[in-house]
């Protein structure tokens, strides 16, 4: 079981929608009063500099968390500057990836801009240091085009399914046998990473974030049982697709993997080696 934790609201809600999942254990901490299990709650500060001067205890939280972690923020959030502090206990326990929302960057203040700026950077120079597993960066700028028909009440909550449906489903890729693959281990130093969807039809992507030098892109396949059995065709189609992905700077491959559903669906997980501008 992974274990899954979230820091402040927007991760929160994310981590939520994760906790449907039966393969995660997921733990909160936010400031709101909540009766949940794995819920801590913290003091509400105004100023992120309060969060570093007196962080917030979650060593009794965390006490039985193991294995791989996902950690959950928004670097947009006050209590942000917390995250290394969290982070420090969780790495203890665990190995520890990082799950990055960026929000629209535009609407914030100055001072919230600043706050974003310097977690945004940190956390990638920690992760590429090998500290992290890998940091995967979503913007809500991306997502916005792909849930247009949400209405404004339903709108953040479209967003959250979309980035908690996306991450399970590779995730749960990545844990299983495949059908078909050509993956191999990532480059040790691609740890800047965002992952997205796949339009098996056209070969269109829609990544979550707008990543620079890429390094490598993986594409998973999901495929129906009966699909897999009767359609012919569709190994080469998948193949063919995914060469057309290659560059001489950006290395493409590809897992197929059989699933219970009707369709046939696609997802993109991609690596970069560079730190991502603020």
């Amino acid at each position: 079981m992974e274990t899954i934790v979230a820091l402040g609201t927007v991760a929160c809600n994310i981590a939520r929608k994760i906790e449907k999942y039966p393969q995660y254990e997921v733990y909160k901490i936010d400031h709101e009063e909540k009766k949940e299990a794995k819920y801590q709650k913290i003091k509400k500060y105004d100023n992120p500099e309060k969060y570093e001067k007196t962080p917030p205890g979650v060593k009794t939280l965390l006490r039985n968390a193991e294995g791989e972690a996902l950690f959950i923020i928004c670097g947009a959030s006050t209590v942000s500057a917390a995250a290394l502090v969290v982070l420090q206990q969780l790495h203890k326990k665990c190995d520890v990836s990082i799950l990055y929302i960026r929000p629209e960057i535009e609407l914030l203040s100055e001072k919230k801009r600043l706050q974003e700026r310097m977690v945004f950077g940190v956390l990638q120079e920690y992760t590429r240091s090998g500290v992290f597993d890998k940091m995967l960066v979503i913007s809500n700028d991306e997502l916005d085009p792909l849930v247009q028909d949400a209405s404004i009440l339903g709108y953040h909550d479209s967003i959250n399914d979309m980035i908690s449906s996306t991450f399970h489903m590779i995730n749960f890729f990545d844990h299983v046998d495949s059908v078909s693959d050509t993956f191999s281990s990532p480059f040790e130093t691609a740890r800047i990473c965002t992952f997205g969807i796949l339009n098996i039809e056209t070969g269109e992507e829609k990544l979550f974030f707008p990543l620079d030098n890429i390094r490598e892109t993986r594409y998973y396949y999901g495929v129906p049982k009966e699909n897999l059995k009767k359609d012919k065709n569709l190994h080469r189609k998948i193949v063919n697709q995914v060469k057309e992905k290659a560059t001489k700077d950006t290395k493409a491959s590809y897992g197929i993997f059989s699933t219970d559903y009707d369709t046939e669906y696609a997802y993109v997980l991609c690596y970069s080696s560079h730190v991502q501008e603020a």
